[in-house]
């Protein structure tokens, strides 16, 4: 739910709020780069609002979210007093390969999101 916040550094440093002294913050988000290679945006550093129209049941629906770089995701981390612990840009398990192939060649490629673990200071 982080990429539909445009400033992270409030909701991090609520976290680290309600942590005790060493608590272990874990999420996940969108991976950057891949908001980035599929649309035309022009800086890399910017945070920028992406607008999709998802195909659902019934009527389409407009999405928004906010795309970042790993930068400002670090840094917002940071700033609210937390110290990265860990980062995995993640890859499919092999069983994907047999229910969705196509996907799992994309994902093997292109991870689709990054998972993190902060710990507080």
């Amino acid at each position: 739910m982080i990429h539909y916040l445009e400033n992270l550094v409030p909701l991090f440093s609520e976290v680290q709020r309600v942590l005790k002294t060493g608590g272990t913050f874990v999420f996940s988000t969108h991976h950057p780069i891949i908001d980035f290679e599929d649309d035309a945006f022009n800086n890399y550093f910017d945070v920028e609002r992406i607008t999709e129209h998802w195909d659902t049941v019934g009527e389409p629906v407009e999405v928004s979210f906010f795309r970042r770089s790993l930068t400002n995701l670090f840094d917002s981390l940071s700033v609210a007093g937390f110290i990265l612990d860990k980062f995995s840009e993640g890859k499919p398990a092999p069983e994907m390969q047999t229910v969705a192939p196509e996907t799992f060649e994309r994902l093997s490629r292109r991870p689709n999101f990054i998972f993190i673990r902060a710990q507080a200071k």
